[in-house]
């Protein structure tokens, strides 16, 4: 959300009126307070639902941190057919996106980092606010710094430099967590299954799991308690399709030398069909599917096929059983 307000705003300063951020289906609770941030300074945020009424016939169509057109929902349509030109700015290495120009950078570690050099760059002069949302988005994206590399740091602190605040960043995502995403961590617990994978003699524990909503909320929970690699499992209404997102220990991936989209979640889409994009130890897909199971199961399968005898589920008696 960062990076799409303040790059929306800077097409604005470059003297581009009749120009909108769409949203599809709704925006999350740690983007909302960017949201209602950009609207303050002018920038028309426009969340399209199914059933919505939007412009059609665009001269160029922006997209901004998508991997994947099936990200898009209800909007893919509209990229499809009623875009004259597409653009494509993001950070993630695989990509399904067809578009006449690419600003594609697996080294930044967000969207917001790439627009805030795009605005250093063309030398466009966005407000405090707006620095401080394009921080937010980098600390969010690295889980407050966990995942970063020197340019990061430099950037960062460029915008400090620039005027941010730490601590209002930091404040523009921090939610209370409703009681509905503690149900859903708790769900996730009880719903998963868990794997050992051998790699170049090294044990690797893999979760599979399947929540209603708050999939990286729960890939991230099973990667808190020990897994090394996770895989959440969601039903899409909307695209009538099962949305898989993977989270990974980047030490582990780093040691190891795998890929997770281009080494399984490639597979899984080969055989079922969909798209999906990410880095080497987080990202999503969407697969041709209305069953979460039929998609655990083929998941299940691929690995087995990727590591093989190596691949065996944990299983321990439970308590009071």
């Amino acid at each position: 959300m960062a990076a799409l307000c303040t790059f929306t705003y800077m097409v604005k300063r470059l003297g581009v009126e009749d120009v909108s951020a769409l949203v599809p289906e709704g925006i999350g609770l740690e983007s909302r307070r960017i949201a209602e941030l950009c609207r303050d300074l002018g920038v028309d945020v426009q969340v399209v639902r199914k059933g919505s009424k939007v412009d059609t016939g665009y001269d160029l169509c922006i997209l901004i941190d998508v991997a994947s057109l099936d990200q898009l929902k209800m909007l893919k349509p509209l990229v499809l057919e009623g875009c004259r030109y597409r653009v494509v700015i993001d950070h993630h290495e695989e990509h399904s996106v067809e578009s006449e120009l690419k600003l594609v950078d697996p080294e930044a570690s967000s969207a917001s980092e790439l627009v805030f050099e795009l605005a250093v760059e063309l030398g466009v002069e966005i407000p405090r606010e707006l620095i401080e949302a394009l921080l937010a988005g980098i600390v969010f994206d690295t889980r407050r710094f966990l995942r970063v590399t020197p340019r990061t740091l430099r950037n960062a602190a460029r915008m400090l430099e620039y005027g941010a605040d730490y601590q209002r960043s930091l404040s523009l995502t921090s939610v209370p967590r409703p009681q509905h995403q503690r149900i859903a961590r708790i769900k996730c617990m009880l719903r998963h299954r868990g794997f050992r994978a051998r790699i170049a003699s090294d044990d690797v524990f893999i979760a599979l799991s399947e929540v209603g909503a708050y999939e990286s909320d729960c890939a991230n929970t099973l990667l808190s308690i020990g897994y090394d690699i996770a895989f959440v499992l969601s039903e899409d209404d909307v695209l009538r399709a099962v949305r898989v997102v993977y989270r990974a220990r980047e030490d582990v991936i780093t040691k190891l030398g795998i890929d997770i989209y281009s080494s399984i979640l490639a597979k899984l889409v080969e055989k079922l069909g969909g798209g999906g994009g990410g880095h080497r130890a987080a990202g999503a897909a969407i697969l041709r599917t209305r069953s979460c199971s039929d998609a655990g199961r083929e998941l299940i399968r691929t690995l087995v096929e990727v590591f093989k005898d190596g691949f065996v589920e944990l299983a321990e008696p439970r308590v009071a059983d």
